[in-house]
């Protein structure tokens, strides 16, 4: 029996942005379907990501710390790292002050440049310590809507320009079928799921995630040419580390 377009999109998004292998016979992807599925999947991988610091949760800055360990740890095991390493090949590129071309070379490098190690240093450290002052106030369950709003996010950031490498690159099909229509029902989606669990205090968040998106992807695609698979990855890093912060550092 033939999978339908929704499924392998599922299936597609899944495999895009979890390392959760999805098993069963081999499927041919469905990129444009994929998409209205982001939202839904970092929905519930924050779900997952938040439940060591929802069970440590008061329970003093032991098991606060604790509780953002793991759950910084099981973040890393369900994702892969894939778009830290796409933030950090991002930062290597674009600080390296080379042309375009080299800076396109610099993305498709292994090795981990002095500039990649200091964001991801600097991500690690902004979850690490964002989920411990969460675990600490018994509010773990602000990661949950802060995965959909950057999810949500690297759709727009699909959406926003060509694509860099002219259709090569993993994240080429993404970028290819993304449009204003796949950027606007991935942002009413995350509106749908995360303001539900957001103090009407905090729901300028979207907004934030909404002019941090679009600036991060129009910096990266004016020194690129476009987008490429690694800019997703960053602005999904990048829009949750930043609405992570401002989480934060409005608590008592």
């Amino acid at each position: 029996m033939e999978m339908s377009p929704w499924r392998r999109g599922l299936l597609t998004a899944l495999s895009t942005l979890t390392a959760v292998p999805v098993g069963g016979r081999e499927f041919e992807p469905e990129w444009e379907k994929a998409l209205y599925w982001f939202v839904p999947v970092g929905f519930a991988l924050g779900a997952a990501v938040c439940f060591p610091s929802l069970i440590f949760g008061g329970d003093g800055w032991g098991g606060a710390f604790a509780g953002g360990l793991l759950s910084l740890l099981l973040e890393l095991l369900l994702t892969g790292g894939l778009h830290l390493d796409g933030a950090a090949d991002l930062a290597d590129s674009l600080f390296s002050g080379k042309d375009r071309e080299e800076m396109l070379r610099i993305l498709k490098d292994p090795r981990l440049g002095s500039f990649g190690a200091a964001a991801l240093f600097l991500i690690l450290a902004t979850k690490l310590g964002g989920y411990l002052i969460l675990t600490r106030r018994g509010s773990a369950r602000f990661i949950i809507p802060l995965f959909a709003l950057s999810r949500a996010a690297m759709v727009q950031s699909a959406a926003s320009g060509k694509s860099a490498r002219k259709g090569e690159g993993t994240g080429a099909p993404f970028i290819l079928a993304a449009d204003g229509k796949a950027s606007f029902a991935a942002w009413a989606t995350a509106l749908v799921l995360s303001l539900p669990l957001l103090p009407p205090s905090r729901w300028y968040l979207p907004l934030i995630g909404i002019c941090a998106a679009w600036g991060m992807s129009r910096w990266a695609g004016r020194r690129l040419g476009g987008v490429t698979g690694d800019v997703l990855g960053a602005v999904g890093e990048g829009v949750f580390s930043l609405l992570l912060v401002v989480v934060v550092s409005g608590m008592p």
